[in-house]
């Protein structure tokens, strides 16, 4: 699922939906399942949303793409992160500079029983995009060159 036109909250609650609805398949196959409660889910994609494009409903999808006009479909296996806790995960990926010219697939977020966090996702790079923040980045290079108070 596409998010990137989708407004804030309903950014987050999509992302919420998507957690809540893998957690609830996620025990009914097990009794040790420890689930972030919707507050920390909330609290942890508000802080992460403008870092996720798209839901993957599985951990291995199809990316299409175009390259030197021509459609080129790859295999893309989502990976997964362990944490010590939730600020720790936040921090990764507000920090995470690979996640600025790739589009994000968030597939799952889920606490451990030892209290640590996994965070599964994956990131595409993207040329296009790549293209995009590098031109706007001289974009503002300039605008701030121009409105600098002399």
């Amino acid at each position: 699922m596409n998010l990137t036109q989708l407004s804030k909250d309903d950014k987050i609650k999509e992302l919420i939906k998507d957690v809540n609805s893998k957690n609830s398949l996620r025990m009914k196959f097990s009794l040790e399942v420890s689930i972030l409660s919707d507050q920390e889910l909330e609290d942890f994609f508000e802080q992460v949303h403008e870092r996720i494009d798209c839901i993957s409903q599985s951990p291995t999808f199809q990316f299409s793409e175009v390259v030197n006009n021509k459609l080129i479909q790859k295999s893309v296996v989502t990976q997964t992160l362990k944490f010590q806790d939730l600020q720790t995960c936040i921090g990764y990926i507000l920090r995470s500079e690979s996640i600025e010219s790739s589009v994000t697939y968030f597939y799952d977020i889920l606490k451990a029983n030892d209290g640590s966090i996994n965070f599964r996702s994956a990131n595409v790079f993207d040329e296009q995009r790549r293209i995009r923040e590098e031109r706007n980045k001289k974009i503002d290079d300039v605008l701030n060159i121009i409105n600098k108070p002399q």
